[in-house]
């Protein structure tokens, strides 16, 4: 494998280490934990759904995917304005639904480096599940 597909998943996943700690200190210390949660799952479901427009517009030039992924960036900042954290939490797991669904129905799979959408499913199930942990972490408190 190449070294710059090696650094690409490296950095991937580092970028799931945010979520990971936040979790780990919603449990067991007091503090707006849960608040910088929803800032990060914000800026991580806008920085996909850019990824995934700029594919479009280089390669595959596709109306669906333009929409669905600018539809993706608005939620993001949406979710951001709801009077509830949970209903927070909710409305970013649609929108990485829906960035899922772009990365494996609307794209060609030919249109990504080789382990790319490997790498992204990983990823994409590990943020979904902590956002999903978060989300009881919120029920429990």
């Amino acid at each position: 494998m190449d070294p710059v597909t090696n650094i690409i998943r490296l950095l991937t996943y580092a970028g799931l280490i945010p979520l990971v700690l936040l979790n780990i200190l919603s449990l067991y210390i007091p503090g707006p934990w849960s608040q910088w949660m929803v800032y990060y799952g914000a800026v991580i479901l806008s920085f996909i759904a850019g990824m995934q427009w700029g594919i479009s517009i280089e390669l595959e030039r596709s109306l669906w995917v333009l929409i669905f992924s600018i539809s993706c960036s608005l939620l993001a900042w949406a979710s951001l304005l709801l009077p509830y954290i949970t209903y927070t939490f909710i409305c970013q797991l649609i929108g990485f639904f829906f960035l899922y669904l772009i990365d494996v129905k609307l794209i060609p799979e030919d249109a990504y480096p080789v382990q790319y959408l490997i790498t992204r499913k990983r990823a994409t199930l590990i943020f979904v599940l902590m956002l999903v942990l978060q989300l009881y972490i919120q029920s429990i408190k």
